[in-house]
């Protein structure tokens, strides 16, 4: 509700994340709300979208957010442990459908980038499709104090960059956290 983006906006945020929307309802008066703040906003496209590969949702989805100047990124699979295909089936989708904005791929934070870099190269093979693709990764911080966080996320951004297959890549480190914060926090970028 406006009451809750007006909020968001005082407390210094600029972009809101949807994970998922439905694709058969109306979503203009939160995006013209967002448009009025200022507030950039990033469409998550479901998991269950990807796997079932559900064209006609995920169209419907890109067409009616599309024109809104707020929308900024489509966020394609959260934290998705299935196929890499089904990630390349959205990317390619949404391009299609539209160009304009960013993609991106919320990829686990696993040994040697391991899904990043499989999905990175799959889209290396296409044409344009890289220019507008940033690599997302979600990593938790299960055993390290929190003092050490820092070290850590810089550690992992110098491996990042100095992985021959993603070194040219746009990276955000888009959620990071542990387990052992307070109700299951975590910090989204």
């Amino acid at each position: 509700n406006q009451r809750n983006l007006s909020l968001v906006k005082q407390l210094g945020f600029n972009r809101i994340r949807t994970y998922y929307i439905k694709p058969d309802e109306n979503h203009n008066d939160f995006l013209n709300y967002c448009c009025e703040l200022n507030l950039s906003v990033e469409i998550g496209i479901s998991n269950n979208l990807l796997e079932s590969r559900d064209f006609v949702s995920i169209a419907k989805i890109v067409n009616s957010t599309k024109s809104f100047r707020c929308v900024k990124i489509y966020t394609v699979g959260n934290e998705y442990f299935g196929n890499t295909s089904d990630i390349i089936f959205g990317l390619d989708l949404i391009y299609s459908l539209d160009n304009s904005k960013y993609l991106m791929h919320s990829s686990i934070f696993d040994t040697g980038f391991h899904s990043a870099k499989k999905v990175y190269s799959a889209l290396s093979r296409k044409s344009g499709i890289l220019d507008k693709y940033i690599v997302s990764i979600n990593m938790y911080f299960y055993n390290n104090k929190a003092e050490s966080h820092g070290d850590v996320v810089q550690n992992v951004v110098m491996d990042f960059y100095n992985d021959t297959i993603l070194r040219n890549s746009y990276l955000i480190i888009s959620e990071f956290g542990n387990n052992s914060m307070n109700n299951g926090e975590q910090y989204n970028s």
